[in-house]
């Protein structure tokens, strides 16, 4: 009976726990995404970002030099209009935010701009002589940036975390009622324990 009786404790303990674990965690709000630059490819390690002061560690893990751009537009990823042989024309482009010079293989940049909500393109647009253009040859992507600067970072169910970095009430009542399931669970398991003791 005590090996039943602990054993049905310990599952009403895993349910609470269970209900502590499905609040979803806030989706990331540091604003820092990591890129990789490679032969030929663009790779940043998230798709999209809220709106503010956005971090780019660039790194090239290629084998030649490589450069990036952050372009605000709607044109798809590659669709840019073309200069020759590849090389993307920035003329009527809003370029944010760049790093131009080319950085060698195995070298990390960092590039830090202030981006509102829209649509962007990531690319690399070295061109070298008697070469095609990074460009041309595949090194974009789509990127996107959403909400404004100190708005709330919601979660899969709606529960946030407030701009100042506080709980918000939606996350603090989940968080008490996942508490009160716990409790009870635990109450209930006591209960059905002694009843089943008894028979």
């Amino acid at each position: 009976m005590r090996t039943r009786k602990a054993v049905l404790r310990t599952v009403a303990v895993a349910g609470a726990l269970a209900a502590l674990l499905m609040i979803p965690a806030s989706a990331s709000a540091d604003g820092t995404v990591g890129v990789s630059l490679s032969e030929f490819n663009v790779a940043p390690d998230v798709g999209t970002v809220e709106a503010g002061e956005v971090t780019f560690n660039v790194e090239n893990t290629g084998n030649f030099p490589h450069n990036f751009y952050v372009i605000r537009t709607d044109l798809a990823a590659d669709a840019l209009p073309i200069v020759a042989e590849g090389e993307a024309d920035l003329s009527g482009l809003d370029v944010v935010a760049s790093i131009e010079m080319p950085f060698d293989a195995g070298a990390m940049e960092t590039l830090t701009a202030n981006l509102t909500a829209g649509s962007y393109v990531l690319i690399c647009n070295v061109k070298f002589p008697d070469f095609d253009g990074h460009y041309g040859s595949g090194m974009s992507v789509s990127f996107q940036v959403t909400g404004d600067p100190g708005a709330p970072v919601v979660g899969n169910a709606g529960l946030a975390i407030d701009g100042d970095g506080g709980l918000s009430a939606s996350l603090l009542a989940a968080l008490i009622a996942a508490a009160v399931i716990g409790i009870v669970a635990i109450v209930a398991a006591g209960r059905v324990t002694y009843v089943y003791t008894r028979s």
